[in-house]
């Protein structure tokens, strides 16, 4: 796994919404914003599926992710491969973050960037 550095991760805090890129097996892009995300450490970002249902099927066809944002010393892309977490730690976090999730685990399903 690649660590992620400290100029990175401070462009994403400050942006706050995300674009994220995902595809799904037969080519087709999909960019959303996304707001309820976390850095878990240095290798892994986390986001919260809230009515995903485009972005969360790619991940689960291609697990394919792309993220892009802009900060005071430029501009960063993260390309990498997500999975998807229904429970543990991490998914108790997600629900901490956003109650209103639905409730059919499928769709409470968290991208974990790596």
């Amino acid at each position: 796994m690649v660590k992620v550095s400290e100029n990175i991760k401070e462009a994403f805090n400050a942006q706050r919404v995300i674009p994220m890129a995902t595809v799904n097996k037969a080519g087709v892009p999909n960019v959303i914003y996304v707001a309820i995300w976390w850095w878990e450490d240095d290798e892994t970002l986390c986001v919260v599926n809230n009515f995903l249902n485009k972005t969360y099927a790619n991940v689960k066809e291609t697990g394919l992710v792309s993220f892009v944002c802009y900060g005071k010393n430029g501009s960063y892309q993260i390309k990498c491969k997500a999975t998807d977490i229904t429970d543990g730690p991490v998914y108790e976090k997600g629900t901490r973050w956003q109650p209103n999730v639905r409730t059919h685990s499928r769709e409470k399903a968290l991208s974990h960037a790596r």
